[in-house]
């Protein structure tokens, strides 16, 4: 984001817009994150540390306390299921 922010500065651009700011992304030529998968963690599940913060924005989460290594195909099986019964409401 903040190579993002300088890009945008060093070209003098005045009028900001959502897309200035996608356009000017290392990740501007993929689409949004329909689902973040978060496997499990020792202390905060929430934390992101910011991770795609632009392109995560309308994304549905989901938390296992699974770990990364023991994360299988049957878990992921799961998480997409989970994702399917949710109604997508884009920040509405």
């Amino acid at each position: 984001m903040l190579s993002c922010i300088k890009e945008i500065s060093k070209k003098g651009i005045k009028n900001i817009t959502e897309k200035t700011i996608k356009e000017h992304l290392w990740t501007k030529d993929l689409p949004p994150v329909d689902l973040v998968i978060r496997t499990g963690c020792e202390n905060d599940p929430h934390n992101s540390a910011g991770f795609m913060m632009w392109d995560t924005t309308y994304s549905q989460l989901y938390f296992t306390k699974t770990l990364f290594p023991a994360f299988t195909p049957k878990e992921l099986e799961k998480a997409v299921k989970n994702y399917q019964k949710r109604e997508r409401r884009m920040g509405r």
